[in-house]
């Protein structure tokens, strides 16, 4: 199985396909969103009654990044202290997600890794059976490319819009990730 994984469609089918996935390994889903200010970190929980208001969260300006995890938590609020999932006795049972969004103009891959080397058993079935499951979504391709260069072994629904990589999450960036991009491969039109 893969540490890695690399798929570029839109973040509402994305969760979708997880879905049944997820009510079978008990598995859930969280989005961060960090602020400048430590007490400005937020998690919120994937609602499968409410799955618009979860993904909105990805168009928020401190999105950082999401998380499945089968990590049996008994309080949601538990999760809000900084660096919960990374914790040893937590990473085991998570995989972090970072990417997702979705512009006029770009599609950002979503990349998927296990935190730890030797992941808990079920998340590492969830992470196999998702990897699966998203391979044969229908009309998926294997390969895109991203600026100049093509990379085998992700994998992406056709787009017109450019495929840009996850963002790295850099704080330092005076403009958007999807400008900053576009601007140093040298196709940004602005």
């Amino acid at each position: 199985m893969a540490i890695n994984f690399w798929i570029s469609i839109p973040t509402d089918d994305f969760f979708h396909y997880s879905n049944d996935l997820m009510k079978k390994f008990n598995v859930s889903a969280y989005v961060e969103r960090i602020g400048d200010k430590p007490c400005q970190r937020k998690i919120d929980v994937y609602d499968e009654n409410d799955p618009e208001t979860f993904i909105k969260h990805f168009y928020d300006p401190n999105y950082y990044s999401f998380y499945f995890s089968c990590y049996p938590f008994q309080n949601v609020d538990s999760v809000k202290e900084f660096g919960t999932f990374y914790t040893p006795e937590i990473a085991p049972f998570t995989l972090e997600g970072n990417g997702g969004v979705e512009t006029e103009k770009t599609r950002e891959q979503i990349q998927l890794r296990q935190i730890e080397k030797q992941p808990d058993k079920n998340i590492q079935r969830f992470y196999s059976a998702l990897q699966r499951n998203l391979k044969n979504i229908p009309g998926i391709q294997n390969s895109y490319v991203i600026g100049k260069h093509e990379y085998k072994n992700r994998y992406c629904l056709p787009t017109s819009k450019l495929i840009i990589p996850n963002n790295p999450h850099s704080r330092n960036m005076t403009d958007s990730w999807e400008n900053y991009y576009l601007n140093s491969i040298g196709q940004c039109t602005e």
